[in-house]
């Protein structure tokens, strides 16, 4: 997952289930109960945080300000990267890094960017999404040797992409339904990459948003392409059929960042706005309906977007102010406010403000607030909120580092 000024995307899954709550759409308001959210003193930096957070299947990884990473929840292949495979409740520190400018986490993979180009990668290589040959785990950071200097990383569900300053695209691990593009046919699909592969069917990319079976590629003029998989129309084309090849989204200009979930799809636009395609049975296009869409549609009730991140039934945002929305099916509670059922339109995150970066995972959401430090909210069977418990969250807590 890459971050930007405006917005970062985001690939993942999520998976929900609901807690009580009646929700004021037209308001945006959570009237199932107050949780008080402390303050902090948030709100007094002059300038953007550097810290970002990416929230995998079941695990999250924290950049912190100075440039170190942090990495908790599940570990049983090795995603956290502390070198042990033991599920981690609190962050931990993934070590032999620094100097990271980015993080991106996939369902059982994790990526990291150094300030020289330089990509790591650790956890899960049963796709060859850590860019290793060796079908093993790897708990450690690894660097990936074969890449030229990269400026951008972003991760699907076993799959990996780097991007050149240039533009220049590569992508390795799963291409089951042909989600790297152009490097298979529909009729002799390679299944997996295990190392690096130059993409020459798009160029001029400047992000990527992986999904589990589907990508989306964002070129430097703001048109937004699709490959993969197709069966709920989130390539956005107006068909269900999938894509071994990239397609453009013809009906899309103006776009600014990009978003995947698992089987749906974001574009931003210059204007603030969302325009959302794809699975949407648990009202995860914020639409208001639960109609799947295979071309665009907007986001109701919300402007002033600088974020977007999907999930698998539940979708994410941050506006201008710094104020928190979701929307989609949360019954685990990573909605944030208690939602007992599918919430078909965006609604506040109540008491969360001051908000710079959120991230989606299986069952917990996560974010930093613009002070740099990490909250998590939702399912914590694994220890993913980060709180030191494994209690599940349903109000954004802070992520307590192990004294």
């Amino acid at each position: 997952m890459k971050y930007r000024s405006i917005a970062f995307p985001f690939f993942l899954l999520i998976f929900g289930f609901s807690i009580g709550g009646c929700l004021d759409y037209k308001n945006g308001n959570d009237e199932g109960g107050t949780h008080a959210i402390p303050d902090d003193g948030i709100g007094e930096q002059d300038e953007p945080t550097t810290a970002r957070i990416s929230a995998g299947g079941y695990h999250t990884v924290h950049l912190t300000e100075d440039g170190s990473v942090m990495a908790w929840g599940s570990n049983n292949e090795g995603q956290v990267g502390d070198g042990t495979f033991q599920d981690r409740p609190y962050p931990v520190p993934v070590n032999g890094l620094e100097n990271i400018v980015d993080v991106a986490a996939g369902g059982a993979h994790t990526l990291a960017l150094d300030n020289e180009g330089i990509v790591w990668a650790w956890g899960n290589n049963d796709n060859g999404q850590l860019g290793s040959e060796a079908v093993i785990l790897i708990p450690v950071a690894s660097r990936i040797t074969s890449l030229p200097k990269i400026s951008a990383i972003f991760a699907g569900e076993k799959s990996s992409f780097a991007v050149e300053e240039n533009g220049t695209l590569w992508a390795w691990g799963s291409n089951l339904y042909g989600q790297l593009p152009g490097l298979d046919s529909a009729t002799s699909p390679q299944r997996s990459y295990w190392t690096p592969q130059r993409i020459m069917a798009i160029n001029e990319v400047a992000e990527v948003a992986g999904g589990v079976y589907h990508t989306l590629f964002l070129q430097f003029d703001g048109t937004v392409w699709a490959c993969g998989n197709n069966m709920f129309g989130q390539l956005g084309e107006g068909s269900l059929y999938d894509s071994f090849m990239p397609i453009e989204v013809k009906s899309l200009s103006g776009v600014v960042s990009i978003g995947a979930g698992y089987f749906h799809s974001f574009a931003l636009l210059s204007d603030g706005t969302l325009r959302a395609w794809g699975l949407n049975a648990m009202g995860q296009l914020g639409d208001g309906t639960m109609e799947s869409r295979s071309t665009p549609v907007t986001v109701l009730g919300l402007g002033g977007v600088i974020l977007v991140t999907g999930g698998y039934s539940h979708t994410l945002a941050v506006t201008e102010e710094g104020i928190a929305w979701s929307w989609g099916h949360g019954p685990a509670g990573q909605l944030g406010h208690r939602s007992s059922s599918e919430v078909t339109l965006p609604t506040r995150i109540q008491g969360f403000d001051e908000v710079a970066f959120v991230s989606g995972g299986a069952l917990h959401s996560a974010a930093v607030r613009q002070d740099g430090k990490s909250w998590g909210w939702g399912a914590n069977h694994f220890g993913q909120v980060g709180d030191g418990t494994w209690l599940d969250r349903d109000r954004p807590v802070p992520t307590t580092p192990l004294e």
